[in-house]
């Protein structure tokens, strides 16, 4: 499930991923939030932390088309996680992003805060 974080800036959109995650889960919590930020260039802040199981295929399907869909929308993304197989996916992903993208160990879950905050 998608946690929205609160303690944010208000053009960051911060989210904690639980558990599995699911296409309803993307329904109900992510594309609205996500609506919400459109009105200018927003940051994503996402934490993945020991809890995160995954996401099931159809969530990996919501995931990638919300991306698509608002690739333009984001400023800058920082994800937490320390599963290195998400590490690795975001960096390869990051290298076609022309945005800012950091990705922080569950431990430096603070800095990540404060560099999510930052300007561009």
């Amino acid at each position: 499930m998608f946690t929205i974080l609160t303690n944010f800036p208000d053009d960051v959109l911060a989210v904690k991923a639980s558990g599995t995650i699911t296409p309803e889960d993307y329904d109900s919590v992510m594309v609205p939030a996500v609506e919400a930020m459109i009105r200018r260039p927003f940051k994503v802040f996402i934490s993945l932390g020991p809890d995160y199981k995954g996401l099931e295929a159809g969530a990996m399907v919501a995931d990638i088309r919300l991306g698509i869909h608002h690739l333009k929308d984001w400023s800058r993304v920082a994800v937490v996680t320390d599963a290195a197989g998400i590490r690795d996916m975001v960096i390869l992903f990051g290298m076609f992003l022309k945005r800012p993208l950091k990705v922080f160990s569950n431990a430096d879950y603070d800095k990540a805060k404060a560099w999510i905050g930052t300007e561009d």
